[in-house]
């Protein structure tokens, strides 16, 4: 970890040190994760997370389908009726003489399956029944079950709840150098970040950078290079002076 800009051999400031003279836009997060960097590393954010940022990028969540089990049990007598009403519409079945309740569970996915925005299956005595869509669009509708049979039982269990996908971390800016003490060499999960969005700051980079070339992220290391290959764009982000690989470069995000 660079703890001092001598390590830099004669390059000045230190990796996340701002320049003096130029405007600068910044925005503070508390940090999810921990960087043993004291500055110069990218940070991210994640829609709908607002004042959570991460030194490590997070990956995409995909959106969760909503899942519930309607269980069919007890005594099933002929004439019993079992139903499910799904957001106002009811799905009534009746049960033949011989009908176990797996047969009731049987009949109720059939009808339930007719609905667009569900699919249902039978397995046992248990209807499951699935959104066709994942997401939470269908968290509002309204699950009924009701029974004629007095021996008979019917229930239901919001076995999973929907869910929206998650969008996976966007580069927010560039953390801003911290004074280091000797308990603490860097950033450590809870602690509030500084993050440049605009202006210019010290980064060490990966591979040669030259000034005037676009500024890029890989998205396997995660460390600011020059090249576009396996890279995300830092939208703005152009180098202001030349560095060897390992080294300082001037970065300028607009």
């Amino acid at each position: 970890m660079v703890q001092n800009a001598e390590e830099f051999d004669g390059m000045e400031g230190l990796p996340g040190l701002l320049f003096p003279f130029v405007p600068h836009s910044i925005e503070s997060g508390i940090l999810q994760d921990s960087k043993d960097e004291m500055g110069g590393f990218p940070v991210y954010a994640v829609v709908g997370q607002p004042g959570k940022v991460w030194a490590n990028k997070p990956a995409s969540a995909e959106a969760v389908a909503r899942v519930v089990e309607v269980t069919v049990g007890g005594t099933v007598a002929e004439n019993d009726k079992y139903s499910v009403t799904v957001a106002g519409t009811k799905y009534e079945v009746t049960a033949d003489s011989d009908d176990t309740a797996s047969d009731v569970a049987g009949k109720l996915a059939t009808a339930i399956d007719a609905n667009a925005n569900y699919g249902a299956s039978a397995s046992g005595g248990k209807v499951t029944v699935t959104a066709s869509t994942a997401g939470a669009a269908r968290n509002a509708d309204q699950f009924v079950v009701d029974k004629t049979s007095t021996a008979g039982t019917i229930a239901k269990n919001e076995k999973t709840a929907g869910a929206d996908a998650v969008e996976g971390g966007t580069f927010l800016g560039i953390a801003s150098f911290t004074t280091a003490d000797c308990m603490h060499l860097g950033y450590g999960q809870g602690d509030q970040v500084n993050v440049l969005k605009k202006g210019r700051v010290w980064v060490k980079v990966s591979g040669e950078v030259l000034a005037g070339q676009a500024a890029y992220i890989n998205n396997s290391s995660g460390n600011i290079t020059a090249s576009s290959s396996s890279a995300i764009a830092i939208t703005g982000g152009v180098f202001k002076s030349n560095a060897a690989d390992g080294r300082l470069a001037q970065l300028e995000i607009a």
